[in-house]
């Protein structure tokens, strides 16, 4: 009797550990502070993101991800081509890529700077809008 007490009380410890690490307070992420004078309020392709690509991927000068023979996988160029890889937010090839894995941007591109960062990762969380 006294071992059956003990499982039960061993199990609602697990249990409390366990739905304490997986909590949705643990899940959500605090925003991020942003330096002076970066705004990532509607922010587009167009107005924004296509200058970070350009500086930060090779988008326009063929190096990694332009229009011609690149050297990765891509072709951030025009929002057309870019479309598949920043569709679906923080589930998009481009989140993962940049945030999850932190592979890019590869050398010779320095990485991202926070407003840049920040821009971009709200522009994917708003569904990379033209």
């Amino acid at each position: 009797m006294r071992y059956k007490s003990l499982r039960w009380a061993a199990a609602i410890v697990v249990f409390y550990i366990v739905s304490s690490l997986f909590s949705c307070e643990k899940s959500v992420s605090q925003p991020l502070a942003l330096p002076a004078g970066c705004d990532t309020a509607n922010l587009t392709y167009s107005n924004s993101i296509q200058t970070i690509l350009i500086s930060g991927c090779g988008a326009l000068n063929y190096t990694c991800h332009g229009g011609g023979v690149s050297t990765h996988q891509g072709n951030f160029s025009t929002y057309i081509s870019l479309q598949s890889y920043a569709a679906g937010g923080k589930y998009s090839e481009m989140w993962s890529y940049v945030y999850n894995l932190k592979k890019m941007p590869l050398y010779p591109y320095q990485q991202l700077d926070a407003c840049s960062s920040a821009k971009l990762k709200q522009w994917l969380l708003d569904g990379a809008p033209l």
